[in-house]
C-alpha cells in the first residue's frame, strides 16, 4: 500500500471514529448541549485536530443524518426485494421500518434530528441534500410499491401515487418521531408499546390506500 492509499485510509477510519463519538456525545447530552470540545475528548483527539476533519457540530450532525437515512433506505430497498404481491412488500416495508426504529434507534433518532435540524439557512447546503435526495429515494420506493398494487387492484385508484406515497411517509414518519421523541413519557402515559403503537399506524396507514369491494 502506497503513501497516497495509507493516508486516505486513515483519514477514513479517523472520520469514522469521530462519526461515532459525535453519536454517543449526542445520544447523551443532546445536540443544544454537546460542543466541539466534547466531541474531540470523546475521539480522543484535541479541538484543533477535530477541525481538521469537521467545522462545526452541524455539519456532524447531518453526516449523521445521512448514513441514517441511508441505513433505512437501504433496509426498506432489501424488503422491497423478493415475490409478493404490492401488499406483501408494503407489509415488508413496515416490518423493515419497525425494525430500524427496534433494533437500530440511536440511526433512527437521527432521522428525527433532520426535521428538527433544518431550516431555510441551512436546507439549500450540500449536507442536507444529500439527506434529501435519500429521502427521495425512499419516496420513490414507496411509490412504486403503490403503483403496483394499484395495477393489482389491491390498491384503490390513486390520482398521483407519489403524492399519496409522500404523503403517507410524512404521517408514519412524523408519528414515529413524536414517539421516539418523548419515549419515556410514552411509556408512563401509555397502556400501550412503542411497538403495538406503531405498528397499529402502519396497519390505518395501509388500510387507508386498499381497495373495498362490496
Amino acid at each position: 500500500m502506497g503513501i497516497i492509499e495509507r493516508k486516505l485510509r486513515d483519514k477514513k477510519r479517523r472520520t469514522e471514529e469521530i462519526i461515532n463519538a459525535a453519536r454517543r456525545i449526542f445520544m447523551r447530552k443532546g445536540y443544544t448541549d454537546a460542543t466541539m470540545l466534547d466531541i474531540a475528548e470523546e475521539s480522543e483527539l484535541s479541538r484543533r485536530t477535530l477541525y481538521l476533519y469537521f467545522k462545526s457540530k452541524e455539519e456532524i450532525s447531518f453526516e449523521l443524518m445521512y448514513e441514517a437515512f441511508t441505513a433505512l433506505y437501504q433496509r426498506l430497498l432489501d424488503s422491497y426485494a423478493g415475490d409478493g404481491t404490492a401488499l406483501d412488500k408494503l407489509n415488508r416495508f413496515k416490518h423493515a421500518y419497525l425494525a430500524f426504529y427496534n433494533e437500530d434507534f440511536d440511526n433512527f433518532y437521527f432521522t428525527v434530528y433532520f426535521n428538527v435540524k433544518l431550516n431555510l439557512k441551512n436546507m439549500q447546503e450540500g449536507d442536507a441534500e444529500q439527506c434529501f435526495e435519500v429521502i427521495q429515494q425512499i419516496i420513490t420506493l414507496l411509490t412504486r410499491i403503490i403503483e403496483e398494487g394499484i395495477r393489482e387492484g389491491i390498491f384503490r385508484f390513486l390520482p398521483d401515487a407519489r403524492r399519496s406515497a409522500f404523503v403517507l411517509a410524512e404521517m408514519i414518519q412524523a408519528s414515529m418521531q413524536q414517539i421516539a421523541t418523548r419515549r419515556d413519557v410514552f411509556r408512563l402515559s401509555s397502556d400501550y408499546s412503542e411497538g403495538d403503537v406503531l405498528a397499529e399506524l402502519f396497519d390505518l396507514a395501509v388500510h387507508s390506500i386498499i381497495a373495498h369491494t362490496k
